[in-house]
């Protein structure tokens, strides 16, 4: 059994309701399929992250311990600098803040 620490709450994405993002941060993870997100440094780095947890998720069957652990990579992500923000494909040129 997994004893994993309580962690402060998601500290809120910046305020910027309905944007359109027309250049993507360092940081930044494209959700969508397709070369364009696999290949964007954000996601690659997202990727790499996750993979570390991935077997502390997998060891908890505890749905608790699975959340916190989401949120844990969440607060990784939204703590860089520049922010991460996970975006989603308007069209061919811009992308709008995904619900994350």
């Amino acid at each position: 059994l997994l004893s994993l620490p309580i962690s402060p709450p998601l500290p809120p994405p910046p305020p910027r309701p309905g944007a359109y993002i027309t250049d993507l941060g360092p940081h930044d993870i494209c959700c969508g399929r397709g070369t364009t997100c696999n290949e964007n440094p954000g996601n690659v780095s997202f990727r790499t992250v996750v993979a570390g947890r991935r077997l502390d998720y997998v060891a908890t069957k505890s749905r608790k311990a699975k959340g916190r652990i989401a949120r844990e990579l969440l607060r990784q992500i939204r703590g860089l600098d520049p922010p991460g923000r996970f975006l989603t494909r308007v069209d061919g040129r811009e992308a709008r803040r995904a619900a994350a």
